[in-house]
């Protein structure tokens, strides 16, 4: 190394160790005049740096304009341009701080990484399912035929295929059978017909009546038809009540008779007893020499059946 090449190197490594020290931070802060200067913050540029005590001048970004970052530059970075006649659509709008976010519209993609225009993307037909669908950047839509048990019968940019329909999981039978582009279609087992018809018979009978019955209402015959029920039902229970009053009447004057009956009975029964309790001292006293003599008499009866025996 000869001296002139000494003498530079010299005189470089120094400046390069002032220029980045160790104790400035570089995202927000850069050196300058032997001190540390901060930069502008996200949303501004630097008008002026710093100088002696005076700090960096910083300004905001105009509209239109934005700054992600801390920086020294002297200008905002101006917002993407979402080109409508290119195929793009703003998704997000800018601000101060980020960029305008931009993508291809619905169906198309970028067709290259600088992406200045959108190409469509390609529909799946019937018969084809989509595979991997378009994300709107670099990613195109991609189609499948549809494999054996399933099918497609639309054009689209999403659908995959579908699966065909098991009809035995239905309690169905399968009526024809399932191509790429249509499903297998189920119908009924013989056996189950006439239970169907009857369904859907009952079921049109309730129908019909659900409608009468609110068209009758909208006409007021159903209010109509409710005050002859119930006054019906009040006549009803009238006539019930005067069935009722009428037989308890019959039970009581069937009563009295009995009741008179049997108080002339009891009157005669009293005077039967009276009768026989009221006898005169002589027919009394007759009565008891009666008993006495024939009390005699069965005894000498007696006695004399004793004497011939003996």
């Amino acid at each position: 190394m000869d001296s002139l090449s000494f003498i530079l190197l010299s005189c470089v490594i120094p400046l390069y160790l002032c220029d980045v020290p160790s104790n400035c931070d570089n995202n927000t802060q850069y050196f300058k005049a032997d001190q540390c200067c901060y930069k502008c913050g996200p949303g501004s540029f630097m008008q002026a740096e710093c100088k002696g005590s005076v700090n960096s001048h910083c300004i905001p970004c105009l509209s239109g304009f934005y700054q992600p970052l801390w920086t020294r530059e002297d200008h905002c970075r101006k917002h993407s341009a979402c080109d409508s006649a290119g195929g793009f659509e703003v998704i997000e709008a800018g601000n101060q701080l980020k960029d305008v976010e931009c993508l291809c519209g619905h169906g198309m993609h970028c067709p290259n990484k600088d992406c200045e225009v959108c190409d469509p993307d390609k529909s799946c037909t019937p018969g084809q399912g989509v595979i991997i669908p378009g994300d709107r950047k670099n990613q195109a839509t991609v189609c499948e035929d549809c494999k054996f048990g399933f099918y497609s019968n639309v054009t689209s940019l999403t659908e995959p295929c579908r699966k065909w329909t098991n009809c035995a999981s239905l309690g169905l039978i399968e009526g024809n059978p399932g191509t790429s582009v249509n499903d297998v279609r189920c119908s009924v087992p013989l056996q189950n017909n006439e239970s169907y018809k009857a369904a859907v018979i009952c079921l049109a009978l309730l129908l019909i009546i659900i409608i009468v019955l609110f068209i009758c209402s909208r006409l007021g015959y159903l209010d109509q038809a409710w005050n002859l029920l119930q006054g019906q039902i009040n006549r009803w229970r009238g006539q019930k009540e005067k069935d009722q009053e009428r037989v308890a009447q019959e039970t009581q004057l069937v009563g009295v008779p009995e009741m008179e009956q049997g108080g002339d009975n009891s009157v005669q029964t009293g005077i039967q007893e009276e009768g026989k309790d009221s006898h005169s001292p002589e027919e009394e006293g007759a009565t008891q020499h009666g008993t006495s003599k024939d009390c005699y008499i069965t005894g000498q009866g007696a006695n004399g059946l004793q004497e011939g025996n003996a």
